[in-house]
């Protein structure tokens, strides 16, 4: 949602500049990030930073409990992920107060149930793992918050994440070439590409359709999908990596990949 606005686009820019000139600073990569991250949602939206303060304080008490407790931990683990479901399903359904900024239904609605599903993936970690899955609540906050990866994913593993934090920035000139190429492909395929396809199927749409046109427009809508998703996930790969965290691959060759559990689960000897 932020990559097509010029002035996110470059706070974006200048925040990977901080960092590359700051890297002799250790913690710069965990400390001026969250400072980034709360300050370029508090400019978005007063509500949506007050909205996630408060979430994101509530789940991480959520998490420490299940790192550190024995007592009803499967209770807990099954309630926390109910009411975090409930919550976003509420939200959904009975929308949000009106609000000043046009673009917050998007952000909110999108990016609170991608950020529902980080929150999981956090609970399931301290429920497998317990003790040895501790982490701080500065941490914790930037995988919440991280703002290239906000809206829409890539979805990123707690355990990648709490990685990447602990491993100072150390982004050298071939990563910043790699990343800076990500992103320009990326805004191409967004703003060139969509654009044009989005042109191309309005136009179709706006006449009486007849059964092969009807076939085009489901196809051409797959494709302008295919692009919409595929360029937003290289900008916030590329940001992601600028800012020190490897964000994964998660849209190559979709239609090609194996289903999710068929790839992870074992298979049964013939």
């Amino acid at each position: 949602m932020w990559y097509l606005n010029m002035n996110a686009v470059i706070a974006m820019i200048g925040m990977a500049a901080v960092l590359g000139l700051s890297r002799l600073w250790t913690q710069n990569k965990r400390i001026l990030l969250l400072l980034f991250n709360l300050g370029f949602l508090a400019l978005f939206s007063r509500q949506l930073i007050v909205f996630y303060l408060v979430y994101t304080a509530v789940n991480y008490i959520g998490f420490r409990y299940l790192c550190s407790t024995a007592a009803w931990r499967k209770v807990a683990f099954i309630t926390l992920i109910a009411l975090n479901v409930g919550a976003v399903s509420l939200l959904r359904v009975y929308g949000m107060l009106k609000l000043e900024h046009p673009l917050f239904d998007a952000v909110m609605t999108l990016g609170l149930i991608y950020n529902v599903l980080k929150v999981i993936d956090a609970y399931y970690f301290a429920y497998f793992v317990g003790k040895d899955a501790k982490a701080s609540a500065l941490d914790y906050a930037n995988y919440i918050l991280f703002v290239p990866t906000f809206t829409s994913g890539p979805i990123l593993k707690f355990r990648d994440f709490m990685a990447d934090a602990k491993q100072p920035y150390k982004v050298d000139a071939a990563a910043v070439e790699a990343s800076v190429k990500r992103i320009i492909l990326g805004m191409f395929k967004k703003i060139v590409i969509v654009a044009w396809m989005t042109d191309i199927f309005n136009k179709v749409q706006q006449h009486e359709l007849h059964t092969h046109e009807s076939l085009f427009l489901m196809v051409w809508f797959y494709a302008l999908i295919y692009f919409d998703f595929s360029g937003y996930s290289d900008i916030a790969i590329g940001f992601g990596r600028l800012m020190g965290y490897n964000i994964p691959e998660n849209f190559k060759k979709p239609f090609q990949s194996r289903p999710y559990f068929h790839a992870v689960l074992p298979q049964k000897p013939h």
